[in-house]
């Protein structure tokens, strides 16, 4: 495409013409460069609320995919984040599509585990999935996390189950950690029996870590109700695994 400065141009020539600005976020998506921020710029400057939503999936993806090659700035995290919250679950799902290409960078910002948390609350399938996405891109579950994906153990669809069993997988490889979350304020309690099985299942690969989960839970302070549900859980599953291996 022509220089940035013609594409800006073109822009203001066309009174802003939503679906030329639309055409040329799309071409400019195709080979994205530092240059291209520009542009990003003059459209948040520049257009106003209304006209910002009738471009926003493809503004968004643009400077998703300029943050692959380069750290966004500050300025473009914070438009990401406040179209996040914003806006409709279309563009929720194309900020975190971004957010996930940009994931180091977004690490540390305040407002990440607050987007999860929301996303895993959505409604809309695909939200939740890629707030599943997120959380195996982070260095550990803060507690308002952790809270809102032992929720979505509870109520998980057939299509949230490998995204689970990775996190529990990840965040969780040494599952005497996991108990560990589950026993610090009582999150165990979070836990429906759904959500349990859903745990139990997650060591299908592992007995002997299965029967340490076990022996812990046993010997916890849980309130007597969840053990009995736990171990029961626990030994139907370990039986099951038993039996597949005669």
């Amino acid at each position: 495409m022509n220089n940035i400065n013609e594409i800006i141009k073109k822009i203001k020539d066309g009174s802003n013409n939503l679906r030329l600005i639309n055409e040329i976020l799309i071409d400019l998506s195709k080979d994205p460069n530092i240059e291209h921020l520009k542009v990003v710029d003059y459209l948040i400057e520049n257009l106003n609320k209304e006209e910002g939503k009738k471009i926003n999936i493809n503004l968004i993806y643009l400077i998703g995919e300029i943050g692959k090659k380069i750290p966004l700035t500050e300025k473009h995290i914070k438009y990401l984040v406040e179209t996040f919250y914003n806006s409709d679950r279309w563009i929720r799902s194309e900020v975190i599509n971004a957010i996930e290409k940009n994931i180091e960078i977004m690490k540390s910002n305040r407002h990440i585990h607050q987007i999860i948390n929301i996303a895993l609350s959505d409604e809309y399938e695909i939200n939740k999935i890629n707030g599943l996405k997120l959380i195996l891109e982070l260095d550990g579950l803060a507690s308002t996390v952790l809270k809102s994906f032992l929720i979505i153990l509870n109520n998980s669809e057939p299509n949230l189950i490998d995204y689970i069993n990775k996190v529990l997988s990840v965040q969780f490889r040494d599952k005497t950690i996991l108990f560990e979350r589950l026993n610090s304020n009582d999150n165990y309690k979070i836990l429906t029996k759904h959500g349990m099985r859903t745990i139990v299942q997650s060591f299908i690969d592992s007995v002997e870590s299965l029967k340490t989960f076990r022996n812990l839970i046993e010997d916890s302070h849980w309130d007597k109700p969840y053990i009995s549900l736990f171990l029961k859980e626990i030994d139907i599953f370990n039986h099951l695994l038993t039996n597949r291996e005669v």
